[in-house]
Formats: C-alpha cells, structure tokens, sequence
C-alpha cells in the first residue's frame, strides 16, 4: 500500500510544530466520506508531503495512523491495527521528545498495543501499553486537558495485568488511577460515567481477592452513579444493571440482606431485556443462580415457591 511504501524514504526529524491536526472539518469529512475515504485521502497527504519534504509529513502520519486505527475498531481487520502501530512508532521515531505533542504519540500508541493485547493476548503489547502511557502521564501534569483520559487509559491497562497475573499492586494503582481521574471529571463529562463503572468494577474486583466490605459498599455506591448516567437508550446501560446486580448479589451472599438478592433480579430482568438473543446464555445462568439462593436453608432467607425454583431450571 501507499503509504506503508513511503515508509523508507521518510525526511528526517521534524522539530517545531506539533501532531494535532488544525483542520476544523475533519469530523464533517470522516461523516461524509466515510473512514475508507478518508484513509485514502490521507494517503494521498502523506505522499504531496513527501516530495516536497516539509514538516507535515509526521502530521499527516499521526492522522493516518489513527484513522487506521480507527478502521480497526469498526471492522476487526487486524491488518489495520498492524500498520497504525508501525506508523505511530514511525511517528515518535522522526519526532523529538520535546515536540508539542508527544504524549498524544505516546497515548495513542499505547491504545493500539492495548487493543491488540485485546485480540491476540501477547503480553509484551500490554507491558509496552503500560510503559508509553506512564511517559504519556508524565507529559500530562494537573490541569492538562487530557490527564484524565491518560489516567482511566493507564488504569485499564493495570487493570488487565492484573487480570492476568493477579498482582495486587496493579489493582490498588488502577484504583488509585481511576478515583484521581474522577476528581477530573466534573458532573456533566461525557465519560464520567464510565469512570464510575469502571472504578466500581476494580473495586469489586479487589473485593473478590481480599473481602474487604468498604471495597464492596463503595462498588454498589459507584454502580448505582453509573447507573444514573446511563438511562434507558444508553449503549452500555445492560452492562451497568449487569455488574450492579452481582455487586448486590455478592452482598447478599456476605450479609444475607434480602432486599439485595430481590434487587439484583430486577436489576438482571432489566438488563436482559436490553440485551440481544445471542447474549442471553451468561445474563439467565445468573438470574437463575438468584432464584437458586432463594430456595436454601440459612437463616433469614425468604421462602421461595417451587414456581421461583421451576422458573430457575427454566433459565438454564
């Protein structure tokens, strides 16, 4: 292809200007002309730079990169998310570190390996993700405008090492990570959230390793926040009425609230609803680990009908 031809003949290290790109259109473009065209006319950018040999050649490689990139995350093609690699590591290769956008480099290669570790489970890409998005974060002090996105990056790369190799240390920092990049995240921001979720999540998580119920109250706390700013026709309420449910569920378990078990089947009845048939299998083995809670022995427990135990067997 084009521009991966253009490689070997890139002009040496640009020094001033930075990567971001100035055109104000570029988003009318992408809805336009789609994001094959759009491609194809960076390409096209990419190789006018080249013969004339001036500074925009690192700009027009950075915005190639993360269409590709972004070609990736609507088709699957891992090809796509091969080359953006290659070409953000091209990218912080002829730049100096001291160009003005360095960390948008460093950030936006890191999210590629990551996505890769994603799809092909190599280690070293989830290491190197971790690496680049420390520099990211150091290039990024308080009151950037981008911290906060370094800080849930960085903490959902943690989060997946320690979902690997079970190293606590990891969880405490992406825990850390994620409550300091709430205190960024002003009511009203489109991604708080998600960090809600996401930091009720790793809290849970911490929870199932360690017992410790304030990790646990505070995961339900974050839930239900989330919860809050996902209302009905949001893409990722399901997934929110999903988690909160096992959060209750998991307290229920501990404290035998029966308020909590009740609430956590009408939390999973919501999000089955929401969810498409192909998706059920896992959402119906939970409810119905609900209704199997109901029909035991310990003291305390509401008496279930062999209808609800019935209805159980059903769901399986």
């Amino acid at each position: 292809m084009l521009h991966v031809c253009l490689l070997n003949t890139a002009p040496q290290r640009r020094s001033e200007q930075g990567l971001t790109p100035t055109s104000s259109n570029r988003r009318g473009f992408v809805s336009r002309l789609g994001r094959k065209h759009l491609i194809s006319h960076d390409q096209q950018e990419l190789e006018c730079h080249r013969r004339r040999g001036d500074a925009d050649w690192a700009v027009t490689l950075f915005v190639l990169a993360v269409s590709l990139h972004g070609q990736y995350s609507e088709k699957g093609q891992i090809a796509d998310l091969d080359e953006a690699i290659l070409l953000h590591r091209l990218v912080l290769d002829i730049c100096p570190r001291d160009y003005p956008d360095h960390d948008s480099s460093l950030h936006h290669l890191a999210l590629c390996l990551w996505d890769r570790y994603k799809k092909q489970a190599t280690m070293a890409d989830l290491e190197e993700s971790i690496m680049l998005s420390r520099a990211a974060l150091e290039l990024r002090p308080l009151g950037h405008p981008n911290r906060a996105a370094s800080l849930n990056c960085l903490g959902d790369y943690l989060k997946d090492r320690f979902m690997k190799l079970g190293i606590n240390a990891d969880l405490d920092e992406a825990i850390s990570l994620r409550r300091s990049a709430l205190d960024l995240l002003q009511a009203g921001h489109s991604t708080r959230s998600d960090s809600l979720h996401q930091l009720a999540f790793c809290l849970w998580h911490r929870y199932n390793k360690l017992a410790t119920m304030s990790d646990l109250e505070e995961s339900i706390t974050f839930g239900r926040a989330a919860l809050e700013l996902r209302p009905s026709g949001h893409p990722h309420r399901a997934v929110t009425l999903y988690n909160l449910a096992d959060y209750l569920r998991d307290r229920f378990m501990k404290l035998g609230a029966n308020a909590d078990l009740n609430e956590a089947i009408l939390l999973h009845r919501s999000a089955l609803k929401l969810r498409p048939v192909g998706l059920l299998v896992g959402r119906t083995h939970s409810i119905s680990s609900h209704f199997a809670y109901g029909t035991g022995t310990k003291s305390g427990l509401r008496r279930w009908t062999w209808r609800n135990l019935s209805r159980s067997v059903e769901l399986h």
